[in-house]
């Protein structure tokens, strides 16, 4: 998902229908530190688990001025 400060990588999990749920990751984490919660959430709850641009992960950051 592109935004102004990088491309941010997002998981997702649970039926489309279901109320949000958003878990962010510790610093210097990535959302595989949610792995043993996220079979329980999706069951009742549509998961969004994003990876903070500048901690380890997915995503990337966006250098200043790039527009990206």
């Amino acid at each position: 998902m592109p935004t102004r400060f990088g491309r941010t990588h997002v998981l997702v999990s649970g039926p489309r229908e279901a109320p949000p749920f958003f878990l962010l990751h510790g610093m210097t984490g990535t959302s595989t530190m949610w792995a043993p919660n996220i079979a329980a959430l999706a069951r009742t709850h549509r998961v969004y688990m994003p990876e903070v641009p500048g901690d380890f992960g997915w995503s990337e950051i966006a250098p200043p001025g790039s527009g990206r």
